[in-house]
């Protein structure tokens, strides 16, 4: 079944004068051409192919979307440093693209591989998530099938099941992130299940710190700080998966920004300071862009990016999700994925909304002033 065309079909947005938290969006650039005004089975927030290798018109879908994007990250406001972008922003898509790709090709691997067959009923909607070209409630629908075995893949960080994406390198696209939690917020409500309040803590916040090498005659050389990668998750909502008790989609938003650390940027200065000497004084000369799967290294390292005061200067930022007031913060992407949970023994849906909303109330109360 073809899906109907998206009303941003219509006409591709200018968001010259669009705010968003305060900030004003930048133009889209002239030679940019929105991916789905050409294509009717795709919408400006959907989510990457599950199986990006199905077919040949697939791929072409694909490299259409990434040829667009591409021009976005390569084409940043005036304002911000273009070491920053090539070496920050256009390094980190290049990458992620790739690997989300392989991610979820590995992910339908395997469940197709475990021999599971899916109800006749729900094979055309599986194809269309392959595809790319599901709705977001059909991506609800399909992932709360108890025969589709998205596990936990968050914990691998295989974030496979995609239910939509905004692509908003530097604030460009950024007015279509409202209809993407929109159209969430309905197809979670509508399955049965529960969106949890924006004010509750992030899930992880992921900082990566992106450097460059320099020869200073010393025995591990010098490195220079030029931007980090941050990474923030908050739980989105859940929805009972059909017929069990004890399994929810967990519902997760993924946000992705850059962070500038030049001066004008407005970033403190003393975080850089305080890594480099942290570095200098360190016996093996920390690589503050390390990221080693060995659990003892990488808390090491988290304990050094804290101890610089680094990982307390981020977080509130992402906190106070102010974009007007921090200049730093270049927003890049969201996503919002699920995945099946087994919910722990004795714990019911209805009492997870709850702490979900005491914890957002708390949190409200505690923030207001207090009147004695």
């Amino acid at each position: 079944m073809m899906r109907e065309p998206s009303p941003h079909h219509k006409e591709q947005i200018e968001p010259e004068q669009l705010l968003f938290n305060g900030r004003l969006l930048p133009k889209l650039p002239s030679h940019y051409r929105e991916p789905s005004l050409t294509n009717p089975l795709i919408v400006p927030h959907g989510a990457m192919p599950a199986n990006p290798f199905i077919d040949e018109l697939v791929k072409a879908q694909q490299r259409d979307i990434n040829s667009e994007y591409k021009k976005l990250y390569e084409t940043p406001p005036s304002d911000i440093p273009q070491e920053f972008v090539d070496d920050v922003v256009m390094e980190d898509f290049v990458i992620n693209e790739q690997l989300r790709q392989m991610q979820n090709f590995q992910v339908i691997a395997e469940y197709r591989d475990s021999g599971a067959v899916i109800d006749p009923e729900y094979q055309q909607m599986f194809e269309l998530y392959e595809r790319g070209q599901a709705s977001i409630d059909q991506f609800c629908q399909l992932l709360t099938h108890p025969d589709l075995d998205i596990r936990d893949v968050d914990k691998a960080n295989l974030e496979a099941g995609e239910g939509g994406k905004v692509t908003h390198p530097y604030g460009y696209r950024m007015e279509y992130l409202s209809p993407l939690r929109r159209e969430m917020d309905e197809a979670i409500q509508s399955n049965g299940g529960v969106v949890y309040p924006t004010v509750g803590a992030y899930r992880s916040i992921t900082i990566l710190p992106k450097i460059k090498t320099f020869d200073d005659g010393s025995k591990f050389g010098g490195q220079r700080v030029i931007g980090f990668i941050v990474k923030y998750k908050r739980d989105y909502g859940h929805i009972p998966v059909v017929g069990r008790e004890d399994e929810v989609l967990r519902i997760v938003e993924r946000q992705i920004a850059a962070y500038r650390v030049d001066e004008a940027s407005g970033f403190d200065q003393s975080i850089l300071t305080s890594m480099r000497d942290r570095r200098d004084q360190s016996e093996g000369r920390i690589n503050w862009d390390h990221h080693s799967l060995d659990q003892k290294a990488q808390a090491a390292h988290e304990h050094a990016l804290g101890a610089t005061g680094c990982r307390d200067y981020v977080e509130r930022a992402v906190h106070n999700d102010l974009l007007d007031e921090f200049k730093f913060v270049v927003p890049i992407s969201t996503t919002i994925y699920g995945f099946k949970q087994e919910l722990e023994p004795k714990r019911t849906v209805d009492l997870i909304a709850q702490k979900a909303v005491e914890s957002s109330l708390n949190k409200t109360l505690n923030a207001l002033p207090r009147t004695y």
